[in-house]
């Protein structure tokens, strides 16, 4: 997944769940693109709120699965972050 490399992990994170749920040519699709590379510039240029406004073109199952794929690693992450503290 080297094609999708962006500036912010988090939205790195969020677009490789979506493509994984939706496939890459929706994702492509959504972002009116063509290549992987327009995603990528796209996503790093705009960040965020371009991110979240595209993926309402997504189909519901797939934007109900990133809202849980993101509760659930950021209560993971939370349970690590505690559990380093402790040690």
């Amino acid at each position: 997944m080297r094609l999708l490399q962006t500036n912010d992990p988090d939205l790195r994170r969020q677009l490789i769940t979506v493509s994984y749920n939706a496939g890459f040519r929706k994702v492509k699709l959504s972002f009116k693109c063509k290549s992987y590379s327009c995603v990528r510039l796209r996503v790093n240029r705009f960040g965020h709120n371009y991110f979240n406004k595209v993926i309402r073109n997504l189909p519901m199952e797939t934007r109900s699965y990133l809202v849980v794929v993101n509760r659930t690693y950021k209560a993971y992450s939370e349970i690590m972050a505690s559990k380093n503290r402790d040690s």
